[in-house]
């Protein structure tokens, strides 16, 4: 089963965590008051065009400018603090490194679809509308290989493109 768009926002919201615009937090209190709880919804919005692009593209775009978000709080709010009582140390780097390490992971993400679409051809798909078939050789002009060959569209004893050509 598909999720709807609103408990993917959530999944982007939660896999990365959000956090409180003031202190930098996490989780914010009440979670609505978070950056991202405010902001995936109007990134989500500004990707749209990435989902004719390819499946799951926009999701990919909305994570990887929410933790730049994220990034760009937790660069100003962020600090290492020890507590020397309990011997419990929090760097402010391993934080932001770690966001750093799933905002490459979302960029590589999206070069690797983006390239993978790059690569694939789309066929055609249609009635054909229009027929060619290149002039025909002067007598005794045909080229030695499509000497016993004629067009099964227009009759022609030629290098028709038209469709296939059928040895006699």
């Amino acid at each position: 089963m598909a999720l709807t768009e609103e408990e993917i926002l959530e999944v982007i919201i939660l896999s990365i965590g959000d956090v409180n615009p003031v202190t930098g937090d996490s989780p914010p209190s009440p979670p609505s008051n978070g950056v991202l709880a405010q902001l995936v919804p109007v990134l989500w919005n500004k990707y749209q065009a990435k989902d004719g692009i390819a499946p799951g593209l926009r999701e990919l775009y909305t994570r990887r400018d929410a933790l730049r978000r994220v990034m760009a709080i937790g660069a100003q709010k962020w600090f290492d603090t020890a507590d020397n009582l309990s011997g419990l140390s929090i760097r402010g780097s391993q934080i932001y490194k770690h966001y750093q390490d799933m905002y490459d992971c979302a960029k590589a993400e999206i070069t690797a679809v983006e390239k993978a679409v790059a690569k694939s051809v789309a066929p055609a798909i249609g009635n054909m509308t229009t027929t060619y078939c290149p002039p025909i050789y002067a007598p005794g002009g045909i080229p030695p290989h499509y000497a016993h060959s004629v067009c099964t569209v227009c009759g022609l004893a030629s290098t028709c493109i038209c469709a296939t050509l059928v040895t006699t």
